[in-house]
């Protein structure tokens, strides 16, 4: 072969060789690229996994803060600002479960407008809280949630057409079968409501010894004078009389002062005993005019007998009897003496709330105050009808006067 031809082949040769290096250099710094966007994908998945997560511990930690604010409901949130400084730390930090890396811290300040007078850092008057929910995880990720939070304006419903939230209480009836209590919507006609909401409990103490005393009490061959949710009819009958859950743990005494102090309250303070006639009745409220009346004893109990009728909210402190054909629509409250004046009966002799007669109340009835004990009397044909109609009427007259959940409103991430 001719040695031109030789270096021809050589001269090929190399280039081959060259381009060959070319091509992997160049297939290898394209693998390599792609390896690295991928990382890079993949942290940036991962960090987005990462901060997602972190956010949902915040709202954990949120909805944490609101389910112990609700144990009881209330009416402001002072008690969430109840610290020398705000912002006040109510749930303090906390690992979102046992083996994780995630938890929270949840801190509580009153919203600006409120923070001047009458409002102050400590002193909730709009009924509007500020929480803030910071989540920490790891790699030192972190988000905070603040979340705007006012009372709910959802209607309240009794815990029971009768609440009885004593520590102990004394149960009197009859031996008849005239008296009944239910807790099934009921119409101002007695029969079932046109458009009914969900059944209460009949009979709602707090305590399981109330509840057994009420029961025993009442005795077997009469559970069926007692209905609403949790009522059995067959094969063995089971009275609606139901301790009732924590978050439903009322303060009775709360509520009645609350009643006593809006400004439209109807007040007698000097008692009430009085027997009224067919031909002339006593009016506490109309279903058009519906009102919040207030009764204290004084130079002897409340007494309210004959043709008595009345819409709205009754409060009566101290021993009430509640006879004749008395009706009312709404919530009557019954609380021991003491409260707003007089002389407190001592714990151990409660003020008694007496139903005879024909006496009917559609709405519930409260008795008070909390976890004392308390005497309830219940005979001939008296009848406690829960009604949603008789509730919404209280509703409107002053819904911020009975306990109300806690919503969030308003809330932003950080």
């Amino acid at each position: 072969m001719k040695p031109s031809l030789r270096k021809i082949l050589k001269s090929s040769q190399g280039l081959a060789l060259f381009m060959v290096i070319f091509v992997m250099a160049f297939f290898l710094l394209f693998v390599t690229g792609g390896l690295v966007f991928s990382n890079l994908e993949l942290k940036k998945a991962s960090n987005l996994k990462l901060a997602t997560q972190v956010l949902e511990v915040a709202d954990a930690g949120l909805q944490h803060a609101l389910a112990n604010i609700e144990k009881p409901f209330g009416w402001n949130f002072n008690a969430q600002l109840n610290c020398a400084s705000p912002p006040c730390t109510i749930i303090l930090q906390t690992p979102f479960t046992s083996d994780s890396a995630f938890s929270y811290t949840v801190t509580a300040e009153n919203d600006p407008p409120d923070t001047v007078a009458p409002g102050s850092p400590t002193n909730d008057t709009n009924n509007i809280i500020i929480l803030n929910s910071t989540a920490n995880g790891p790699n030192g990720a972190t988000r905070q949630v603040r979340a705007y939070v006012k009372r709910s304006l959802v209607n309240f419903t009794p815990p029971g057409s009768l609440y009885l939230p004593a520590s102990t209480a004394t149960i009197t009836f009859d031996g008849g079968t005239g008296f009944f209590i239910t807790g099934n919507d009921t119409g101002y006609d007695g029969l079932p409501a046109l458009s009914p909401k969900p059944a209460i409990t009949g009979v709602a103490p707090i305590n399981n010894t109330v509840r057994d005393s009420f029961k025993t009490t009442l005795g077997s061959s009469r559970y069926n004078l007692v209905r609403g949710a949790g009522y059995i009819a067959a094969p063995i009958v089971s009275p609606s009389v139901i301790t009732t859950t924590a978050d439903k743990v009322y303060d009775v005494n709360q509520i009645a002062l609350n009643f006593y102090n809006h400004p439209s309250a109807v007040k007698y303070l000097n008692g009430q005993n009085i027997s009224c006639t067919s031909s002339n009745p006593c009016v506490f409220g109309t279903a058009a005019n519906p009102q919040i009346t207030y009764i204290r004893e004084g130079s002897s109990h409340t007494h309210l007998d004959g043709y008595v009728t009345g819409s709205g909210v009754l409060v009566s402190e101290g021993t009430t009897h509640l006879y004749g054909n008395f009706e009312f629509h709404g919530l009557v409250i019954s609380v021991n003496l003491g409260l707003t004046g007089g002389t407190a009966s001592p714990p151990d002799d409660p003020d008694p709330l007496s139903m005879r007669n024909n006496a009917k109340i559609f709405g519930a009835v409260l008795r008070g105050p909390t976890n004392y004990p308390q005497t309830f009397d219940m005979r001939n044909n008296a009848k406690i009808y829960y009604s949603s109609q008789a509730i919404a009427v209280v509703n409107n007259l002053c819904g911020t006067c009975v306990p109300q959940p806690s919503r969030i409103y308003a809330w932003v991430d950080k």
